[in-house]
């Protein structure tokens, strides 16, 4: 397959996988692009419950437990404001993953008066690794 250029779109197994299949977007592919994903604030909340009831499924209830609906709500809610140059669910599951691992190693949740400057810190650190 890696011998030629030409092998490897005969491994029909992999190129379904990463090649187009028509004009049509698959909403329901494997990998989601972020960036060309617009949704609703009421979809970015479902989205949020989604990630941290995976997180909580792989490692336990405890590092989350101060991450309530509401205090998803107010993430949500603030980085539905932020005029960043990035994708709003690209900056949510960014943020999101991020704090929920701070709190898996024990460091303290973050306190709602310092959201703005903490999305504003995630978003220039996306930025930054996609222009790298």
């Amino acid at each position: 397959m890696f011998d030629n250029q030409a092998y490897f779109p005969r491994y029909d197994a992999l190129s379904t996988r990463i090649q187009a299949v028509g004009t049509e977007t698959n909403w329901r592919a494997p990998v989601i692009n972020l960036d060309r994903t617009p949704l609703l604030p009421s979809e970015l909340d479902e989205m949020a419950i989604r990630i941290r009831t995976i997180h909580r499924a792989a490692y336990g209830n405890s590092p989350t437990q101060s991450l309530t609906d509401e205090v998803l709500a107010a993430f949500v809610s603030e980085i539905s404001r932020s005029r960043f140059r990035i994708a709003k669910p690209r900056l949510l599951v960014r943020f999101l993953v991020d704090q929920m691992e701070l709190a898996r190693q024990d460091q303290p949740m973050l306190q709602v008066k310092d959201l703005g400057q903490a999305i504003q810190t995630t978003a220039e650190r996306v930025l930054k690794e996609a222009n790298a």
